[in-house]
């Protein structure tokens, strides 16, 4: 009798996959303790997807072993998912200096045209005083 396994293939890792359609809410943490973190509008989560879905591989962090040091995340989202776990979160980091974007341990660059929207967008939720 033969038996059928069952093949799973591995996401690719080459591209920044968010699953924003299962998303419950996203919270977005900003570096400066003197901001509190705020809950991003769900009308700009399908511009933030489209956005951050034009990051490019960094195939200089990732392939080459290289390490660096880095400071502290400029903007973290923290997506929550619909009836997961909170360790099942997923976590996209940005750095606004060097461009780059970090998502399940991997690194991103973001496109040089969509970067800036993606910062004005996040700096929208920074409360003034």
């Amino acid at each position: 009798m033969k038996t059928s396994e069952t093949i799973i293939t591995p996401a690719d890792t080459t591209q920044l996959c968010i699953d924003i359609g299962n998303a419950d809410r996203i919270q977005l943490i900003f570096r400066d303790i003197q901001t509190p973190p705020v809950w991003v509008d769900e009308e700009h989560w399908n511009q933030l997807e489209n956005d951050l879905l034009t990051a490019r591989y960094d195939t200089t962090l990732n392939d080459k072993g290289i390490m660096i040091k880095m400071v502290e995340p400029d903007y973290t989202l923290v997506i929550h998912y619909k009836e997961k776990e909170p360790e099942e979160n997923a976590w996209v980091t940005l750095w606004k200096e060097s461009g780059r974007t970090k998502f399940r341990d991997h690194w991103f660059l973001l496109d040089e045209n969509k970067k800036e929207d993606i910062y004005q967008l996040l700096e929208q939720y920074r409360k003034s005083e």
